[in-house]
């Protein structure tokens, strides 16, 4: 063979590549309206990815709980016990229709993952503290059962943990009523929602917590609402609905001042100064 023969002629390398994949030019691609968040449904890039620890009665439940939000994606499930983890893989996959459900026997393995936003901790009490601040160390967000800890001192070890990891800025807050509710991110609708001076009231809360010994929440409402409400002469609603979608991510949200309790001071403040970042960039 010449020579000439083996270099390629771009004419001919076109028409044969267009040849080869003909089909997949002509026909057309269906995309999922899920994958778009179209129907109802929270677009893949939007929902929060969880894994579960320990799940047996309990967390069974809560688990029911998580898998009724449409911006909840459960992916995998971690247990001692073989048959429970079959269980939940089984409840998992019947949700979605899939057989994706990732099994794990060690808790380690199930945090390694980088897809995994947050977990669910319902394991015995005794080991509550250690999966906690094992996700919060491996950048997990995480709902843990009652009790977190079994004393004070795995209780100041853990939030020190948490104060620690700067990616740790959620948490999640469940209802008496059986509804839960990720602390975690601003939500656009509520944003184009809020009221004119949504930087003014941004800027002033700021200042007011900044100057806080006392980050509880109770010291939180008393002392915005003298400068918001008493002082800036704001009604409640307009003064607290641009630092409730900063903290919570929602208009109608968890306890605005228990979710900043919960972030710690640092963390709050962040997120106010996050969302005003947004409102006027």
């Amino acid at each position: 063979m010449s020579k000439k023969q083996l270099q390629p002629n771009r004419r001919r390398f076109l028409k044969t590549a267009l040849s080869a994949t003909g089909a997949a030019v002509v026909a057309p691609t269906i995309i999922p309206s899920s994958a778009l968040g179209l129907c109802g449904t929270v677009a893949p890039s939007d929902r929060i990815v969880i894994g579960g620890i320990g799940i047996g009665n309990r967390g069974t439940y809560d688990l029911g709980c998580f898998l009724e939000q449409p911006d909840v994606q459960f992916v995998a499930v971690c247990d001692v016990k073989e048959t429970r983890r079959a269980a939940v893989k089984k409840i998992a996959d019947t949700k979605y229709g899939t057989q994706d459900c990732a099994t794990y026997r060690d808790f380690r393995e199930l945090l390694d993952r980088d897809d995994i936003d947050a977990v669910l901790i319902a394991t015995g009490p005794n080991w509550h503290a250690t999966a906690a601040m094992t996700a919060a160390k491996a950048g997990k967000d995480m709902y843990c059962e009652k009790p977190v800890t079994k004393n004070i001192d795995q209780s100041l070890i853990l939030a020190e943990t948490m104060r620690r990891q700067g990616n740790i800025d959620a948490a999640y807050i469940a209802y008496p009523d059986g509804r839960f509710c990720f602390v975690a991110r601003s939500d656009e609708a509520a944003i184009a929602k809020l009221p004119d001076n949504a930087v003014e009231v941004l800027d002033a809360a700021t200042s007011v917590l900044e100057a806080l010994e006392d980050f509880s929440a109770a010291s939180q409402q008393g002392a915005l609402t003298a400068v918001l409400v008493e002082q800036m002469g704001i009604k409640p609603r307009f003064a607290f609905g641009p630092l409730r979608v900063a903290v919570t991510g929602r208009l109608v949200s968890p306890p605005l001042f228990e979710s900043m309790e919960i972030l710690g001071q640092d963390h709050a403040l962040a997120r106010l100064r996050r969302l005003r970042a947004v409102i006027t960039e």
